[in-house]
């Protein structure tokens, strides 16, 4: 006689619950982790061009005399001088050779766009930019606008300390700026 086994070999529901939960919860975190990677990447990217850009504002500076100037035209309602006029104002550098091409930022979050977090601004001294009652003035390292001849500046996408930015006195946590 064949003798049967009465218990039969394998996982039950539960387990297998168990151990999709955890696949599930491992792979969010990862997920997660890859999102804040992009976003450091190309907040790294964004200020590589600023640091590029600058060394072009210098080596203009040092053969015409001075920076390319912002047009009162050329202030749009946020800070400065956004991607799509910035590129008429430095357009003298690309002119000169200093740059092939005034840099874009790297697409990024939409929701961050609309808070003007994907726009390189662009800011001289000779123009002050306004909306409704409030006057735009950035300062960057504590170094105010005037003080200096211009300040690049961009926000960043991550929560990391990246220059001390701020606008009429209030500091710009994720503000990245550049100047003299």
């Amino acid at each position: 006689m064949k003798k049967t086994n009465s218990k039969q070999k394998g996982f039950t529901l539960y387990e297998l619950v168990v151990v999709a939960g955890v696949i599930l919860l491992l792979t969010s975190i990862v997920l997660s982790r890859l999102d804040i990677s992009r976003a450091k990447g190309r907040d790294t990217q964004k200020v590589a061009e600023l640091k590029t850009l600058q060394t072009a504002l210098e080596l203009y500076q040092l053969e015409a005399g001075g920076y390319p100037q912002q047009q009162p035209s050329d202030a749009p309602a946020k800070n400065g001088v956004s991607d799509t006029t910035m590129s008429s104002t430095l357009q003298p550098i690309v002119v000169k050779g200093y740059l092939s091409v005034i840099p874009k930022p790297p697409k990024g979050v939409p929701e961050l766009s609309a808070l003007g977090g994907n726009i390189y601004y662009y800011q001289t001294a000779d123009v002050v930019t306004t909306n409704a009652d409030t006057t735009y003035k950035p300062s960057c390292g504590g170094k105010q606008l005037g003080e200096v001849p211009y300040i690049i500046y961009f926000v960043a996408e991550t929560p990391q300390r990246l220059s001390k930015l701020s606008n009429n006195g209030i500091e710009i946590t994720n503000g990245y700026c550049l100047t003299l």
